[in-house]
């Protein structure tokens, strides 16, 4: 339901907001459901193993496959709104239930799978599936998944998103 993924969600900014305003920024780089533990009924993010800090543009390649941002994909490099599109991941796969970029069960060879993932990463846009689903929850999801890095909302931004304010 989405007042639950929003308060999962919102948990999940706040500690993203903190490592983004520290200075220099820190990055997660790589956000996914086994990376986030539930303490006390509250969300944290956990394995800061891919972790940096931002000095300029990141070009490590790495990160979990179905979260992979475009500039990841590209190997163009990355600052902290690569941890903006994995949440943009996260928060459509709580609210429709399915990754958003994966390629069908029908792809066999992994090879093909990964080059299909990739190019519906760089190409494609998510369908939301859920018919119920808030145009609210529909327009954060969205901002959150541009593929242009610099059009997405800080996570500050996002904690004060309309959506968050009608879900809490």
């Amino acid at each position: 339901p989405e007042n639950e993924a929003a308060c999962f969600l919102f948990e999940i900014f706040k500690g993203l907001n903190y490592l983004h305003t520290r200075s220099p920024c820190i990055i997660h780089r790589d956000i996914k459901p086994e990376n986030i533990l539930f303490v006390n009924g509250r969300a944290k993010l956990a394995d800061f193993g891919w972790c940096n800090l931002k000095d300029g543009v990141r070009t490590t390649y790495c990160g979990t496959p179905d979260y992979l941002a475009p500039e990841m994909v590209r190997e163009n490099g990355h600052t902290e709104k690569l941890d903006i599109w994995t949440m943009g991941v996260l928060a459509f796969e709580l609210l429709n239930g399915k990754a958003p970029f994966a390629p069908s069960n029908t792809v066999k060879d992994k090879k093909r799978a990964q080059e299909i993932l990739e190019e519906n990463i760089l190409n494609n846009y998510p369908h939301f599936c859920q018919e119920n689903l808030s145009q609210e929850a529909r327009d954060m999801v969205s901002s959150m998944l541009q593929k242009e890095p610099t059009l997405r909302p800080s996570a500050g931004e996002l904690l004060n998103h309309p959506w968050f304010r009608l879900q809490l």
